[in-house]
């Protein structure tokens, strides 16, 4: 079954060009950091004393990288750090530090 959902997000999201993604803004910007091994942090370096976003998600959750001007759907441990990251929530954010969200579609983009 997970295959077969995999092989289907590839063919989704492939080709199209973003037209897949949320049609709004991503609410989380910024570059993959660590992670726990079920959250993977997202920073911004350009504001080094601000808190990283700490990014959790479930079977639900779209996860892709960038490619040849679509996007592939990978696997969460896939997400390599340094990347650049945009995430779009299903919810909103917790007012902690790091700030806690769940994502509904994690995109990983080159590195800068």
């Amino acid at each position: 079954m997970r295959v077969v959902l995999g092989l289907l997000l590839v063919v989704t999201f492939s080709g199209c060009g973003g037209s897949e993604l949320p049609d709004r803004e991503p609410d989380v910007t910024g570059v993959i950091g660590g992670w726990d091994g079920v959250r993977r942090l997202v920073e911004n370096p350009a504001q080094p004393f601000e808190c990283p976003s700490s990014i959790g998600r479930d079977e639900e959750t779209v996860v892709l990288r960038a490619a040849n001007g679509g996007y592939e759907a990978i696997a969460w441990n896939e997400l390599r750090a340094g990347n650049r990251a945009e995430v779009w929530l299903d919810g909103e954010m917790t007012a902690s530090c790091p700030s806690l969200g769940h994502a509904d579609v994690f995109v990983m983009r080159g590195v800068d």
